[in-house]
């Protein structure tokens, strides 16, 4: 197995094709990462604010009543923020990488001479997949952790969280990201064109719920909440600080399900199809 995924990486890191969409995965999830929405970002922003609408109203608007001063609505946003770190690091950051990586790690020829092509006429077909996803979500570990990391330093005051939160969200998040690449590579080997398994993994997020209410293919996102200003007022929620034990064993239970059925079945079935 880490024979086979020294040889990908070696393949991928020779390809034009791959680094090429490496960098442009890597500079749209830099630009999504700074598009916070709701998640106010510098000092600048809230003196705008103030300058528009006046001190008064908008520290009404950011519910920060007993602040005094512009660095004080500041440093309230910032204890905040701590639990929009998952969302962020998760659907911001990664959904670029979640979506594509399979496309990229099982195209038939990465060069001339490596691919999966190449890997199947040496190994039988189990080793050639696995590998793939285990580099994958290795990968998508690691770049989701700096993410995490990052945004929790320069966003956030993570000092002033409750004991036990980091290190909650931070298992909440990976626990998606290695949910989302098992259901990933699920869809890319059912489905076998990257063109056609990235639009339908969208199209069925955005349009099953409206037609089923309640159906979600990728159910672990609709459990992850999504930060907005007024997030903090829900104590109860997935990753703030009062969060029920059961929905944190709901959550979990979702994932782990996630991880072992979809990698489970895409060998199933990557084992009974010709590979293009």
């Amino acid at each position: 197995m880490m024979k086979l995924m020294r040889a990908q990486l070696y393949a991928m890191l020779r390809s034009r094709f791959c680094l090429l969409f490496l960098a442009a995965a890597l500079l749209l999830s830099a630009a999504l990462f700074f598009d916070n929405g709701d998640v106010v970002g510098s000092v600048r922003e809230l003196e705008e604010k103030a300058e528009l609408m006046g001190f008064e109203g908008m520290r009404r608007l950011e519910r920060a009543e007993e602040a005094e001063s512009i660095d004080e609505v500041m440093a309230i946003l910032r204890v905040r923020q701590v639990i929009a770190a998952p969302a962020i690091a998760s659907t911001n950051g990664m959904l670029m990488f979640l979506f594509l990586l399979p496309g990229i790690t099982l195209a038939p020829a990465l060069t001339r001479t490596s691919g999966i092509r190449q890997d199947l006429r040496l190994y039988r077909r189990v080793k050639p997949l696995l590998s793939r996803m285990v580099l994958s979500a290795t990968f998508c570990l690691l770049l989701s952790s700096a993410i995490y990391l990052v945004f929790l330093r320069y966003y956030t005051d993570w000092r002033a969280a409750p004991p036990g939160l980091l290190g909650r969200n931070y298992l909440i998040l990976e626990l998606y990201i290695l949910a989302c690449v098992g259901y990933v590579y699920f869809v890319y080997v059912l489905l076998r064109k990257t063109w056609l398994a990235a639009p339908a993994m969208l199209l069925a997020e955005a349009l099953l719920h409206r037609i089923v209410p309640g159906l979600y293919v990728f159910y672990p996102l609709t459990m992850l909440p999504y930060y907005t200003s007024v997030a903090y007022l829900d104590t109860t929620s997935l990753v703030a600080a009062d969060c029920p034990p059961g929905k944190l064993i709901g959550y979990c239970a979702v994932c782990l399900a996630y991880l072992v059925i979809c990698p489970l079945l895409s060998v199933w079935i990557f084992k009974r199809r010709d590979f293009p």
